[in-house]
């Protein structure tokens, strides 16, 4: 089961053996998020839930039922949080049941404590959700005591954009902003004499810079690919990407890779002519 599985499969396996073992488990921050069925960037690294009787941090565990069949003791980390109410979620096959935190506690908790990548990308699916989502956020992120943390969250969430539509382009948008380079103008479209040619991950006008964020779903996935061989698909994105640059377009792609080393992006940007401003940079 577990050679076979892929990451979020594991990620699912682990939060069942967490839930098997610690009865009573409320799970929180991006674990809550998974289970509610909202994008987190990546994988999470640790099952999370909240910390109760005064323990928190990172717990030992040998946690490894062999109903799972998982090859090592599973991360669990117990986060402190403002006392809240619960609800529940479905998790394995079985149906089982288990307690989480609201999803906007556990994105307002992502916000104010993870990494900028992280952070944009549930701030982004708020923006997705539309206000009401944006808002229910906004009031857990009220609830957090220290200024300096709150405040910096509160900028993260005001940078959520719904035209931001996978964790590979959140993460991107994160090393962009984090940087200080300008913000792109999202999903605009393209035409030409032909009519429309694309509707594009990133553009900058101000040097005709056009970004593209590329996963490799988007050679395999059925639901993207149409019916289309892979290489079907390569030779309508080599037409697509002709007609775009025959409009004086500057057009560079990256990937994964690029976003998880970000001073690959960084380089990548730099050479194709935007410049930083440190003092813009988002935190």
């Amino acid at each position: 089961m577990w050679a076979a599985a892929t990451s979020w499969e594991r990620f699912r396996l682990r939060i069942e053996a967490v839930a098997a073992s610690c009865p009573g488990a409320v799970f929180c921050c991006e674990s809550a998020l998974f289970l509610h069925g909202v994008p987190t960037f990546g994988t999470p690294l640790a099952v999370t839930t909240v910390a109760s009787g005064g323990r928190h941090g990172r717990q030992p565990s040998g946690m490894r039922p062999a109903a799972h069949h998982l090859p090592a003791p599973v991360p669990h980390l117990r986060h402190r949080h403002e006392p809240a109410e619960t609800v529940t979620a479905v998790v394995g096959s079985e149906g089982r049941l288990v307690r989480t935190v609201g999803v906007p506690l556990a994105a307002a908790s992502t916000l104010a404590k993870g990494t900028l990548p992280q952070a944009l990308t549930v701030a982004d699916s708020a923006a997705a959700s539309g206000p009401p989502s944006v808002l229910a956020v906004r009031e857990a992120l009220a609830k957090v005591r220290q200024p300096g943390v709150r405040g910096r969250a509160l900028k993260r969430l005001e940078a959520g954009r719904a035209g931001a539509q996978s964790p590979a382009e959140s993460g991107s948008r994160a090393v962009i902003l984090g940087a200080g380079f300008p913000e792109p103008e999202l999903q605009h479209r393209f035409e030409d004499d032909g009519g429309f040619v694309a509707q594009v991950d990133a553009w900058w006008e101000h040097v005709r810079l056009v970004g593209e964020v590329d996963g490799e779903v988007k050679y395999t996935d059925p639901a993207m690919t149409q019916g289309r061989s892979p290489l079907d698909v390569l030779r309508a994105e080599k037409r697509r990407e002709n007609r775009l640059l025959a409009q004086g377009i500057h057009l560079r792609r990256w990937g994964w890779p690029e976003i998880v080393h970000p001073e690959r992006l960084l380089r990548l940007l730099a050479g194709a002519g935007l410049r930083a401003d440190p003092d813009t940079a988002l935190s």
